[in-house]
């Protein structure tokens, strides 16, 4: 028999753990998915209709995925049991976890974030799960501008509505797209993405990842280096 441990647990004041047989095979047999929760007020359930509360982890705990289905991840829980968790509030890492413990699936795989609480920040996690709608402004369908426009209208800033004029106003962040390192929390990110103009943004929330709002998933958070599509896109970075 072997237990896995995971630091930085749902439960309190202790670890994710879960008793397993030892292959008789020497090949490594996956058990499950690191995810980190990004979501502020996410909740663990016993199931999909919701009826117990098992845990409201905080923005950065990292939970032991064990299975998905349309709308949930299952989380495994200190105790054993299985929770639900809504996909959209995890955020999969490149870590499985094996009967062996916890391996890498790639050499350069990210740290578990700590995302910044600023208020602006916070009011962008209000808007995670909500659909992609080409041209929506609003919580029953938005697209990326109008994701980005909104947050920072509800902070006292105005922006124009589409991301190549939004691209336009504000401090443009030196040294990007070369380099990350001086993005701060809340910088508007601009991407030439499947246009020969900028065609996309998103809002940076610290430690490479960024929210934005992006076709067939709706407001989702990414993370900024290892996406093939979006560091290579990436046009300038704006400070309002």
């Amino acid at each position: 028999m072997l237990t896995l441990l995971v630091s930085g647990a749902l439960a309190p004041q202790h670890a994710v753990s879960a008793t397993v047989n030892k292959a008789k095979s020497s090949r490594v047999r996956i058990t499950g998915r690191l995810g980190t929760v990004v979501y502020p007020g996410a909740k663990i359930y016993d199931g999909p209709m919701a009826k117990v509360l098992y845990a409201t982890p905080a923005v950065g705990v990292t939970v032991v995925i064990t299975g998905f289905n349309s709308q949930y991840f299952g989380v495994l829980m200190a105790d054993g049991r299985e929770g639900y968790v809504r996909r959209e509030y995890v955020q999969l890492m490149a870590y499985d976890v094996a009967l062996d413990g916890i391996r890498p699936k790639e050499t350069t795989a990210p740290t578990v974030p700590q995302f910044s609480t600023v208020p602006l920040i916070e009011t962008a996690f209000e808007y995670m799960g909500i659909p992609y709608r080409w041209g929506g402004t609003s919580r029953s369908g938005i697209d990326c501008s109008g994701f980005v426009q909104s947050v920072f209208k509800r902070h006292g800033m105005t922006l124009p509505r589409v991301a190549r004029d939004q691209a336009k106003v504000g401090y443009k962040v030196p040294g990007v797209p070369e380099s990350l390192d001086n993005l701060q929390p809340g910088d508007r990110l601009y991407f030439q993405a499947t246009h020969n103009y900028i065609d996309h943004t998103g809002i940076y929330i610290g430690r490479g990842y960024f929210i934005h709002s992006s076709g067939g998933r709706g407001v989702g958070v990414d993370y900024l280096p290892l996406s093939t599509t979006y560091r290579s896109s990436l046009v300038v970075a704006r400070r309002s």
